[in-house]
């Protein structure tokens, strides 16, 4: 299999299957599964009937057979069909799949067990994918039954799968998007996630797959389109009687509300040239690799707090930057604006990256957007897209939690880095309603012996941005210290401490960088590159 193949979205029912594959034929699982001691996986699904992992599905067994071999195919399975069963075999690795089908007498449900086996995979991962299985082969019997539940919110998307209407839409299922609709799905977050899913075909558009893939999601866009609210315009007479000063003013206002409109949806650095641009690093500069994991977190448009100006542009360009010093792309979680909930961090930083990580690994982890203090106890806490300062302990994410949890990691070194502050004094801070501007003390934490903590301020101070620059001027002279030959964490700080703070200064902010823990602690340590 080909490393593109990979890294492309060939289609969702498939993207699981393809991802076992590529990872037993690059050998990233070495342990023994269950199956490991079978001489033939195939036979050992066969044998194991009623050991899988086993759900219940709003759909006939004949339509769920119909998805299971349409979905093994599209993978690259040899598929055999059986009565109330499917197994798959791909054909040059040791890896099997069996779905066994259980029918109801009475509602139409069929309950399906997943099994899989493979003497690549450990019993956890193959638990995983099982899970996985779910939500990817029989995803419309996952929403058909998720219809039934009181309370369901079609926003939030099940685990590996995309939104519930994004998927109606790129599956041409006209009357469940009508549907989904109907109980609050949200047209602009499916529109944009199709926009996504299109986008990343575009390199891949010579494999018939990528192409079918491409093509799928832009009919599902224009199926969406077609649920829009249409504008009514009512013919009246009254234009007969308008003046010049009404026409010029009617005209203002429209010129005005188009403004905003464009203001609203191109990022700042579109119109910014800057010298930081399009990173590149030798190959004899670069350490990082294979085993090294970013999660890079930028939030410019929240919800309903102000901007956190350039925030989207610095994390898009922290991501280039560490794909440039050798971190591969799919070791790298791009969290932004509304991607960049709250549960979005948690899932990313408590759930994708331990799950990812081998012992020995670096981590970084970069955030871009508001903090805000907790005005009582004084805790710091990174503002998720959908946080509110008011009620920080249940919508904020703890500093002292990200700490905790990192720390937690077998990774040689975390590298954390935090173009934002906890103050509440403004710039990208928030503070909830009527509380006053905080002196920070949680930022002075004791972090665990293999963490570094470069934070763009000092407790009580502000983290701001420069129009000039296009970014905020930490993350600014952050890269540029890397781009200009600075190795360590330690060399970074000496790099930026000053430029930071002259910046600052003229544009009257108060502004210096701190570390933790100090220097005469970091010396040869914290690498990013050579």
């Amino acid at each position: 299999m080909k490393k593109d193949d990979l890294k492309a979205f060939t289609s969702l029912i498939s993207v699981i299957f393809i991802l076992l594959i590529g990872m037993t034929m690059s050998g990233c699982a070495s342990m023994m599964g269950e199956s490991g001691h079978m001489a033939n996986s195939l036979d050992y699904v066969r044998q194991h009937k009623g050991e899988g992992l086993r759900r219940a599905m709003l759909a006939s067994e004949a339509e769920l057979m119909d998805a299971a071999v349409k979905s093994m195919r599209e993978a690259g399975y040899a598929v055999v069909r059986e009565p109330h069963a499917v197994l798959a075999r791909y054909p040059s690795t040791d890896i099997s799949y069996a779905f066994y089908f259980y029918p109801s007498q009475t509602n139409n449900q069929t309950e399906v067990e997943v099994l899989i086996a493979s003497p690549w995979l450990t019993a956890e991962q193959m638990r995983g994918f099982q899970e996985q299985t779910f939500s990817s082969t029989f995803f419309l019997a996952v929403i058909n039954m998720k219809l039934l539940e009181k309370g369901y919110d079609p926003n939030v998307k099940e685990k590996g799968a995309m939104l519930a209407l994004s998927y109606a839409a790129m599956t041409g299922q006209r009357n469940l998007a009508k549907k989904l609709i109907n109980i609050g799905a949200d047209l602009d977050l499916a529109v944009y996630e199709l926009k996504e899913t299109a986008s990343k075909q575009l390199p891949y558009l010579s494999s018939p797959p990528n192409r079918k893939a491409y093509d799928k999601a832009n009919l599902g866009i224009e199926m969406l389109k077609e649920f829009k609210p249409k504008q009514v315009v009512q013919q009246t007479n009254v234009s007969q009687n308008i003046t010049k000063e009404d026409l010029a003013n009617i005209v203002k206002s429209v010129i005005e509300d188009a403004k905003k409109s464009q203001n609203k949806d191109i990022k700042t650095a579109s119109a910014v040239q800057s010298d930081i641009d399009k990173p590149f690093f030798s190959k004899a500069s670069k350490i990082m690799g294979d085993n090294d994991y970013a999660i890079i977190i930028g939030i410019e448009a929240y919800g309903s707090l102000p901007k956190s100006d350039y925030s989207y542009d610095d994390a898009k360009l922290v991501k280039d930057y560490l794909k440039a010093l050798g971190v591969k792309e799919r070791n790298i979680e791009l969290l932004t604006d509304e991607k960049a909930t709250l549960s979005g961090i948690m899932k990313s930083i408590e759930a994708w990256l331990p799950n990812k990580l081998k012992k020995g690994g670096k981590v970084f982890v970069y955030y871009s957007g508001h903090g805000a203090p907790n005005p009582v106890t004084g805790e710091a806490f990174i503002v998720p897209y959908d946080g509110d300062p008011n009620y920080l302990d249940v919508t904020g994410y703890p500093m002292k939690r990200l700490y905790e949890k990192l720390g937690r990691l077998q990774a040689s070194e975390v590298i954390v880095v935090l173009d934002s502050c906890f103050s509440g004094a403004g710039g990208r801070s928030v503070l909830a309603k009527g509380a006053r501007p905080l002196v920070m003390t949680s930022q002075s934490a004791v972090l665990p012996q293999n963490m570094v903590v470069l934070s763009a301020t000092q407790s009580s101070q502000i983290s701001t941005s420069s129009q000039e620059k296009g970014y905020g001027i930490f993350t600014y002279y952050f890269l540029k210290a890397l781009k200009n030959g600075k190795k360590s964490a330690a060399e970074i700080y000496e790099y930026v401490k000053p430029h930071v703070e002259d910046d600052a200064k003229s544009i009257n902010v108060q502004q210096s960088p701190s570390i933790n823990p100090n220097l005469d602690n970091l010396r040869g340590r914290f690498a990013l590159r050579k």
